[in-house]
């Protein structure tokens, strides 16, 4: 009896690892907490903005790699900080929103496009369009 009982809580024990494993595969970055991901980055951690964009299928993956690339478009030095990204719509692999900064004067609401791509489990951004300028791609 005893036997049967270490034989039936072994089984459910490897379902629920099994299964705890399977559901990380599951649940990767979805393409709206991706541009979540990479509004917070531009908000607090200019470093690591470069991290939501795809490595391999983004051409210029190693010139965003510098904070300064992206902060010719998405300024800091005017009181900018925090930009809004809002009204979002998801269409396939495209994400349209709008974009608008803290300053009206320096960076007013402007159209933000991203082109998705997966990287596993996880979308990432593939290029970046900014009031209809490719500026990352």
């Amino acid at each position: 009896m005893i036997k049967i009982k270490t034989v039936v809580l072994i089984i459910v024990i490897s379902i629920i690892i099994i299964f705890a494993f399977e559901s990380c595969k599951l649940s990767g970055t979805s393409k709206d907490e991706r541009i979540d991901n990479f509004e917070s980055d531009l908000n607090n951690d200019r470093n690591n903005l470069y991290k939501n964009f795809h490595p391999s299928k983004t051409e210029k993956y190693n010139d965003i790699k510098d904070p300064a690339y992206l902060e010719a478009y998405f300024p800091t030095d005017n009181n900018e900080i925090p930009y809004d990204i809002y009204d979002v719509d998801i269409s396939g692999d495209t994400v349209n929103a709008r974009i608008v900064s803290n300053n009206l004067v320096t960076f007013p609401d402007q159209t933000i496009n991203f082109k998705m791509a997966e990287d596993g489990s996880d979308w990432q951004i593939e290029e970046l369009t900014l009031n209809e300028n490719k500026i990352v791609w």
